[in-house]
């Protein structure tokens, strides 16, 4: 599996109904894009330049558990992402949507985590490094010490992308030959029509 380690990466975006965290439970789309450091949402996919997140979901204590309601015909494919204490819902409109989801989601967070990992033990290195110098030598010396070659955690992807497959490059491929399923089409179509600042019922999705 290759790590993305570029804080900046995307690994997957598009819309999904988000349940509100008000006593109503209420839905609303969201524009989602997945980087390595989170999962940020915006009112709509214009605002993603420019305009600051509506809100993130972090890495911090990050678990997931799906969920099914409604009948064969319009069945609805939860997804609960549980983070930082708080509970997030999302609405899929299909199994492969979500699993897709899920997939990057998994990637991401394994490339969040091992970056953490990585930071730490080279803020450690330059601990013992500088404890180990003596008070005589001079601030030249303490910067050529932090220079010296460690390996990061670039180094590590790469090793590791030699050794499996590029999930994250198989999830980037899969979501932009997507196209929107025609539930989605309408849901997304309904909710503009009712306008972008009111709610819709789980049923309409």
């Amino acid at each position: 599996m290759a790590i993305l380690t570029t804080r900046e990466a995307t690994l997957r975006e598009g819309y999904l109904f988000k349940q509100s965290r008000s006593v109503w439970k209420l839905w609303k789309a969201r524009f989602f894009i997945l980087k390595t450091t989170g999962l940020f949402y915006y009112k709509k996919k214009s605002h993603c330049s420019g305009l600051p997140a509506l809100g993130v979901i972090p890495f911090k204590d990050i678990s997931m558990q799906v969920d099914e309601v409604g009948d064969s015909k319009r069945r609805k494919f939860l997804l609960k992402i549980h983070a930082d204490g708080k509970t997030f819902c999302l609405c899929c409109f299909s199994e492969e949507e979500r699993n897709s989801w899920m997939a990057a989601i998994l990637t991401a967070v394994t490339s969040f985590v091992i970056d953490q990992h990585d930071g730490a033990k080279l803020d450690e290195w330059y601990m013992t490094k500088e404890s180990g110098l003596s008070r005589s030598r001079s601030l030249d010396a303490v910067a050529a010490a932090r220079l010296k070659p460690t390996p990061t955690a670039s180094d590590k992807a790469v090793s590791l992308s030699n050794s499996a497959t590029d999930l994250d490059r198989i999830v980037l491929r899969e979501f932009k030959a997507t196209p929107l399923s025609k539930r989605k089409q309408k849901a997304l179509s309904h909710w503009d029509c009712k306008g972008r600042n009111s709610y819709i019922s789980l049923d309409v999705i």
